[in-house]
């Protein structure tokens, strides 16, 4: 679905002219400082588990590593937040680096119990080549959203390979309690995406709004999964 332009005269409206957004979410937009309100304020689940992550980091002393995934977690919700807000691909790829941010400390936590690399090289790799990607996508007018589908299948790859070669023995409730918001969450962003549950004059809650609160929520039994293995 085209994403409507954003009128002249409305405050992201120069922004715009680089370019639109490749996705239309169900929300309508307003010719507003804040273009989509659901799909905005909703992003304020991720800095709520930024802050709950940060406490639970500093109330014992955790590996170094564990404590990234609170800035993470924040950098997820600020992106996500200015994303929603402007409606723009100027601040799309920003959304795009936030969530390459988080996904990528997992994937890198796993290959470092795989043995494979470093955790700041492949952390820093996934940034690098996921936004490189935004951009080639893009010019290609290819999906991009798949980019991120594609960090948390290799995150589920890569703990199956943690398991079968029996790296370390963690709990895996939390894991899987993490999965299963994220399915919840992409559930509800695929009957948006669709319109098989969409009201766009509804800017309290929409199903986009519902990923965002689901993948924060999903942040924190993923927080402690990692937390119980790198004590």
């Amino acid at each position: 679905m085209t994403v409507p332009p954003i009128d002249p005269g409305c405050p992201w409206y120069e922004l715009s002219l680089w370019g639109l957004p490749n996705i239309d979410w169900c929300e309508a937009p307003r010719c507003s400082w804040i273009v989509e309100p659901a799909n905005t304020w909703s992003n304020l689940f991720y800095v709520i588990a930024a802050l709950i992550l940060w406490r639970w980091s500093h109330e014992r002393q955790v590996h170094s590593l564990i404590r990234g995934f609170a800035p993470s977690a924040l950098v997820v919700g600020l992106f996500s937040f200015i994303y929603h807000a402007s409606n723009t691909f100027f601040f799309q790829v920003f959304d795009f680096v936030g969530m390459f941010v988080f996904l990528g400390l997992p994937l890198a936590l796993n290959l470092k119990r795989l043995r494979a690399t470093s955790v700041g090289l492949t952390w820093a790799t996934v940034i690098a080549s996921g936004t490189g990607l935004v951009f080639l996508l893009r010019s290609q007018e290819l999906a991009i959203q798949p980019l991120v589908a594609a960090l948390i299948l290799g995150i589920v790859v890569t703990e199956a390979a943690c398991r079968y070669r029996r790296a370390d023995s963690p709990s895996y409730g939390p894991f899987w309690l993490a999965l299963a918001l994220l399915a919840g969450a992409g559930a509800f962003s695929f009957l948006d995406l669709t319109r098989t549950w969409c009201n766009p004059d509804n800017h309290v809650i929409q199903g986009h709004a519902l990923w965002h609160m689901l993948a924060a929520a999903s942040m924190l039994p993923l927080y402690r999964f990692y937390e119980s293995i790198f004590d």
